[in-house]
């Protein structure tokens, strides 16, 4: 974006495409400066190049390090720098448990895989 995070977006941002919106809604929650971010699902509005990028330099990156991160996300790349992986279905818990422990095959047990929550 033509100006980083100082770039003019317009009233309401109505010059943003959904994907800058994500991204700058997650800029202006990273600059907060909070112990703990509740991300939902903040990789869908983008393709998977750039949500390989924000995940492994903004959620998993300096300045969100040391905070507690729940990422509710259907992004399946996400598992594998997840602490734990709560995965839940129709509102219920499946499983819970390490990447390690769940290999990526078995997410089809859990048809359509609704949520993956990283903390």
């Amino acid at each position: 974006m033509v100006g980083g995070d100082m770039a003019y977006i317009g009233e309401k941002g109505i010059n943003l495409s959904g994907g800058q919106r994500a991204r700058i809604a997650l800029a202006r929650a990273m600059y907060n400066g909070s112990d703990m971010f509740i991300l939902d699902d903040v990789l869908s509005a983008v393709d998977a190049q750039v949500a390989r990028c924000i995940l492994y330099n903004a959620i998993l990156g300096p300045l969100m390090k040391q905070q507690t991160r729940v990422l509710c996300t259907h992004n399946v790349q996400a598992i594998s720098s997840a602490d734990t992986i709560v995965v839940m279905d129709k509102g219920h818990v499946k499983w819970v448990g390490r990447s390690a422990d769940c290999p990526v095959s078995s997410y089809s047990t859990f048809s359509p895989l609704n949520k993956l929550i990283y903390v």
